[in-house]
């Protein structure tokens, strides 16, 4: 029985699963933005979230990955300045092991992960939602598509200049506000799952309803961190 226990023990506390696997996980933080991308045990995140009242590095993102037994992340990406998706930045590096941070346009193409990601945000804008990162990236025949707080300006030039793109998940812009997501880009993309993160109950009233009723008019499924919690993913390799 000793023998039993320690071999269960060893089993849980090494990462086995881990070799074998792609995850990705769109953690709750709440009202803002953060993804979880794992490659066997190399580790990406798309923005950290931000609480103004809450240190959201260590009461969701740390326990989370720990939970995953994961224990450096290899990548941080920050599609933009606004503080709900890069607040928690600080605290995260202080409290985690992190190796580059990425936040500009001349950073891509970028491979971690196993995976290439491309940034489709190359025009220039004054605006900080207009200047958030869009990244593309795939993983066998998977195609996700991560909207940060791009508006319909940017997602307008994007399908412009690529009109072949399309995704198999899309990370819904600008927590499903209806600045965000236009008709046009759905058409284009073709998602099959919509995934919004967002806060319970948010003063923003995100998402929208006009965004909510054009998903479900192109029977897109909708998942929602609010309804939700985290939303994960996970492949074999």
């Amino acid at each position: 029985m000793v023998i039993i226990g320690c071999l269960a023990f060893a089993f849980y506390s090494i990462p086995i699963t881990n070799l074998y696997t792609f995850e990705i996980s769109y953690i709750n933080v709440g009202q803002g933005d953060s993804t979880f991308i794992r490659y066997r045990n190399e580790c990406c995140l798309i923005d950290t979230g931000g609480l103004l009242k809450q240190d959201v590095s260590t009461i969701a993102l740390i326990p989370y990955i720990k939970q995953e037994r994961i224990y450096q992340v290899n990548t941080v990406f920050i599609t933009h300045d606004d503080y709900d998706h890069n607040g928690a930045l600080d605290s995260f590096k202080k409290n985690f092991r992190v190796g580059n941070v990425v936040s500009y346009n001349d950073s891509f193409p970028y491979i971690t992960c196993n995976s290439k990601f491309e940034n489709l945000n190359i025009y220039r804008d004054d605006d900080e939602n207009s200047k958030s990162l869009v990244l593309f990236m795939k993983f066998n025949n998977m195609k996700f598509l991560f909207m940060g707080d791009a508006p319909k300006s940017i997602e307008e030039k994007i399908i412009r200049d690529n009109p072949e793109l399309r995704c198999d998940i899309l990370k819904v812009g600008h927590h499903g506000s209806n600045t965000s997501t236009s008709e046009e880009f759905i058409k284009v993309t073709k998602p099959k799952i919509a995934i919004i993160s967002c806060g319970l109950n948010n003063k923003y009233h995100h998402p929208n309803n006009e965004t909510i009723e054009l998903l479900e008019k192109y029977h897109v499924k909708i998942r929602r961190t609010d309804k939700e919690g985290t939303i994960k993913y996970k492949f074999w390799i």
